[in-house]
């Protein structure tokens, strides 16, 4: 995978119905992105390289479980 590849963050879809919250559920994916991170950043001495793939990847899968547990929750699916 190339470096330009692990930089494209997913975009989280929230239902219309809980769109009031995307900004306070982005904010938290956010900060737990960034804890994991730093925390493997200094426990495995990752280059940059592998920071920027571990966040990348970290915040894709996050969001990707988010966004399939609440597209049930969305009107036009029901």
């Amino acid at each position: 995978m190339s470096e330009s590849a692990a930089l494209r963050l997913r975009r989280l879809a929230l239902p219309d119905t809980l769109d009031d919250l995307s900004g306070l559920v982005q904010a938290d994916l956010n900060a737990i992105v960034d804890m994991l991170t730093e925390r493997a950043t200094e426990q495995l001495l990752l280059t940059h390289r592998q920071r920027t793939s571990l966040r990348g990847e970290l915040w894709n899968r996050l969001v990707d479980s988010l966004n399939d547990a609440v597209a049930p929750l969305n009107v036009e699916s029901r």
